[in-house]
C-alpha cells in the first residue's frame, strides 16, 4: 500500500531530527523510530501504532516521537489524536518547526470540517515566522491561507516575501495572478499569468484553486488562458474541462462551452449529470428547447431523479407551455415530497395557469419550510389576491412593505386592493409610493390612470397611461384602462384603440391557448449540474 507523499514528507523529517537533535540521544530511540518508519512505508500501520505507542509511554517527553505520532493519526483520519500529539511535540520543543509545519497541514487538511482550523493554521505558521522569518513553507501557506479567506493584500505580503526563486514557482505564481487581479493590478496580473504559462510543471490544481477569485475579480480570462494552456500539455481532467466550458460560456461562447461538456461524453462519471450541465449552459443562454432537449435524453435515463422533471418544467414556463410545466412540477414533488423548492414551483405554476386557491397550499407549505425567504412570502400574497381574498392578502403585503427587495410590489398590491375596496385615495397614495420608487412601473401607471380617470383628472390620466404602455405595449389592464378613459372622454382615438385593445385580447388568448399544448421534447442524439444542491 504506498504511502501519501504527506505522510511520507513527514517520516523523512522526523528520521533527519532523530539523527541531529540530541534531545534523548539514544541509538534504541533511533533505530525504534526508524522501525517504525519502515513499517508505515510498507503500509504496515498497525505495526507503527505499537512501536510508537509503546515509545511514547516509555519516552513521553520526546518531542520526535509525539511528532512522529501524530503524523500516523493524521494518516489514519484521527484528527483530535493527531493535533493532541503534534500540540504536544511543540510544548516539549518550542522550536520544533517540523512539528509546527505538520500541526498546520493537519489544520489545512480538515478546513472543511471546523472554520476555527483555518485561523489555528494561520496562527501556527505565524509562529514558525517569528524564529524562522524566511520559512518558505510558512510564508507560501499563509499566502495561500489569507487567499482563501479573501483578504489578498495579506496575502500578496506573504508571497513577496519569499526568496526569488520561490516566488517563480507555480503554486506561489498562481496565487500572486489571483491577488493581483482581486487587488485591480491588471499587469502584475497578467505578468504573473505569462509566467506561469511558461513554467513547465505548473498543474490543474494551480489554476481550480485561484478561479473563484479571477471571476469575482472579472478576470476569467485569465483562468481560461491557463487552463488552455494546460489543455495543450495534454487532455484535462473532467472537473477542470467542465471549469473551463462554464467559463467560456460566461464569456458568452455558450456553443463552446456545451461541445466542450460534450466532448466529456465518454469519460464522465454520470451521464444524466453532463446532460443536467449541458442544459444548465443552454438554459442561461436562452436556448430554451436545446435545454428541453437535453433534459429529455437526461430525463429517459434517470426518470426518477427529482431535479431532472423540476428542471424541465423551469424551461417549459419559460416557454408559455402552463400544462407541461404544471406537470413536471407535480412529477418532481411526487418523488421529493419534502422539496421546498418542489412545492414553490409548483405553487407558482398553478399561480400563472390554473385556479390560484390550488396554489396556495404549496406556497403555504414553501413559506413553513423556508420561512425566512421573503419571495415565498411575496408569491403566497399574491395567490390570495388572485384567489380574491383580499384582507389575507392585504396583511401578506403589510409584512413586505419593509423588505427593500419587495417593497414597490407590496405597495403596488395595496393600491390595488384599496382601488378594488374603492378607498380611491388610499389606493392613490400607495401607488404613488410605488412611482417615488420605480417611476415607470406599468401596472401602478395603469391602476393610477384608472383613478384619475374616475376622478375627471383626465390629461393626468391619459399621460400616466401612455407612459404605462411605453413600458409595456402589450399590458392589458393599461390598454383597457386608456379605452375606457378615451370612451369617457369621447376621444378621436377611441376607435384605434379599441382594435388595439382586441389584437391584446387575441394576443391573450393565444397565450393561453398555447399553454395548453403538449409538446415532444426530442433527446440530443449523441449527446453526453444545476440543481446538484
Amino acid at each position: 500500500m504506498p504511502v501519501p507523499t504527506f505522510v511520507t514528507r513527514l517520516f523523512a523529517v522526523c528520521l533527519l531530527n532523530c539523527v541531529l537533535t540530541a534531545q534523548v540521544p539514544t541509538d534504541a530511540i533511533v533505530q525504534r523510530l526508524a522501525h517504525a518508519h519502515e513499517q508505515l512505508i510498507a503500509g504496515n500501520l498497525t505495526q507503527a501504532q505499537s512501536i510508537l505507542t509503546n515509545l511514547v509511554r516509555s519516552h513521553p517527553k520526546d518531542a520526535r516521537v509525539h511528532n512522529l505520532l501524530g503524523a500516523l493519526k493524521a494518516q489514519q483520519g484521527a484528527f483530535d489524536l493527531a493535533e493532541k500529539h503534534l500540540t504536544e511535540a511543540v510544548r516539549l520543543t518550542p522550536r520544533y518547526t517540523d512539528a509546527y509545519l505538520n500541526l498546520g497541514r493537519l489544520y489545512q487538511e480538515n478546513l472543511g470540517k471546523d472554520p476555527k482550523n483555518l485561523e489555528k493554521a494561520i496562527e501556527v505558521y505565524r509562529r514558525v515566522l517569528t524564529y524562522e522569518p524566511a520559512r518558505t513553507e510558512a510564508l507560501y501557506q499563509l499566502g495561500l491561507l489569507f487567499h482563501l479567506k479573501q483578504e489578498n493584500r495579506l496575502s500578496l505580503k506573504y508571497l513577496q516575501e519569499l526568496a526569488p526563486g520561490d516566488r517563480l514557482r507555480p503554486q506561489a505564481l498562481s496565487l500572486l495572478c489571483a491577488d493581483y487581479a482581486a487587488l485591480g493590478n491588471q499587469q502584475q496580473a497578467d505578468d504573473a499569468a505569462n509566467t506561469l504559462v511558461s513554467r513547465m510543471e505548473f498543474t490543474e490544481e494551480d489554476v481550480t484553486v485561484i478561479i473563484p477569485t479571477l471571476r469575482k475579480a472579472n478576470r476569467s480570462d485569465l483562468a481560461i488562458r491557463l487552463l488552455q494552456a494546460l489543455s495543450g500539455k495534454g487532455p484535462l481532467s473532467v472537473k477542470a474541462t467542465e471549469s473551463l466550458a462554464f467559463l467560456v460560456a460566461e464569456q458568452g461562447d455558450i456553443k463552446r462551452g456545451i461541445a466542450l461538456l460534450d466532448s466529456l461524453a465518454d469519460r464522465h462519471s454520470s451521464l444524466p449529470g453532463l446532460l443536467l450541465q449541458e442544459a444548465s449552459l443552454a438554459y442561461s443562454g436562452g436556448l430554451y428547447e436545446q435545454t428541453l432537449g437535453y433534459l429529455a435524453h437526461a430525463r429517459d435515463l434517470s426518470p426518477d431523479d427529482a431535479r431532472i422533471h423540476l428542471f424541465f418544467g423551469i424551461t417549459c414556463m419559460n416557454l408559455g407551455l402552463g400544462m407541461e410545466a404544471i406537470q413536471s412540477f407535480e412529477k418532481a414533488l411526487a418523488l421529493a415530497p419534502g422539496n421546498a423548492y418542489c412545492h414553490f414551483a409548483l405553487g407558482v405554476g398553478i399561480l400563472h395557469w390554473q385556479e390560484a386557491s390550488k396554489a396556495i397550499p404549496h406556497l403555504e407549505k414553501y413559506c413553513q419550510i423556508r420561512p425566512d425567504d421573503q419571495t415565498g412570502k411575496a408569491a403566497l400574497a399574491e395567490a390570495h389576491f388572485l384567489d380574491k381574498d383580499y384582507e389575507a392578502a392585504k396583511q401578506g403585503f403589510l409584512k413586505l412593505v419593509a423588505e427593500p427587495d419587495n417593497k414597490a410590489t407590496a405597495l403596488y398590491y395595496l393600491g390595488a386592493i384599496a382601488r378594488l375596496e374603492n378607498s380611491l385615495e388610499e389606493a392613490a397614495g400607495y401607488l404613488q409610493q410605488v412611482l417615488a420608487i420605480e417611476p415607470r412601473h406599468p401596472g401602478a401607471l395603469a391602476e393610477l390612470g384608472w383613478i384619475q380617470t374616475r376622478k375627471g383628472q383626465f390629461q393626468e390620466a391619459e399621460a400616466g397611461l401612455q407612459k404605462a404602455l411605453e413600458a409595456d405595449p402589450d399590458l392589458y389592464q393599461g390598454n383597457y384602462n386608456l379605452l375606457l378613459l378615451y370612451a369617457r372622454t369621447r376621444n378621436p382615438r377611441l376607435e384605434a384603440q379599441k382594435a388595439a385593445f382586441e389584437k391584446i385580447k387575441q394576443k391573450r388568448w393565444e397565450t393561453l391557448t398555447a399553454a395548453l399544448r403538449k409538446i415532444e421534447a426530442v433527446p440530443r442524439a449523441g449527446s453526453a449540474g444545476l440543481l446538484d444542491k
